[in-house]
C-alpha cells in the first residue's frame, strides 16, 4: 500500500466532547461548536462525496447528536442562538462541499 492510502485509511474524525466539559450556558467557546467545526472539516478534508449516502446519513447523525446536545441548554435565547449558528455552519460546510467537487 502507498503511504497516501495509509494515511487516509488511519484519518480519523475528531472525538466529540464529553457532556462533563460543556457548561449549559451557550458560551462563546461553545465545545459543541467547536466540534461541529472540526468534524466539518474533517469530513471536507476527506473528500468526502455529499451525494454518498452513507457519509450523509454519518453527516446528518453527528448533527443530530450536537442539536441533542445544544437542546439541553436551559437558556432559550442562548440554545436558539447556538442552533442558528449550527444551522449557519451546516449550510456553509454543505455549500463548501458541493463547491469542492465541482471543481
Amino acid at each position: 500500500m502507498s503511504s497516501s492510502s495509509n494515511s487516509k485509511s488511519t484519518r480519523r474524525p475528531p472525538t466529540p466532547p464529553e457532556e462533563v466539559y460543556c457548561c449549559g450556558t451557550g458560551c462563546a467557546n461553545c465545545v459543541w461548536l467547536d466540534y461541529a467545526d472540526r468534524y466539518f472539516a474533517y469530513f471536507l478534508e476527506c473528500g468526502t462525496d455529499m451525494r454518498n449516502a452513507a457519509k450523509k446519513a454519518e453527516l446528518v447523525t453527528v448533527v443530530t447528536n450536537i442539536r441533542e446536545q445544544i437542546s439541553k441548554i436551559s437558556d432559550v435565547n442562548m440554545r436558539s442562538y447556538l442552533m442558528m449558528e449550527l444551522e449557519m455552519r451546516c449550510r456553509n460546510m454543505q455549500l463548501n462541499g458541493m463547491n469542492s467537487q465541482s471543481s
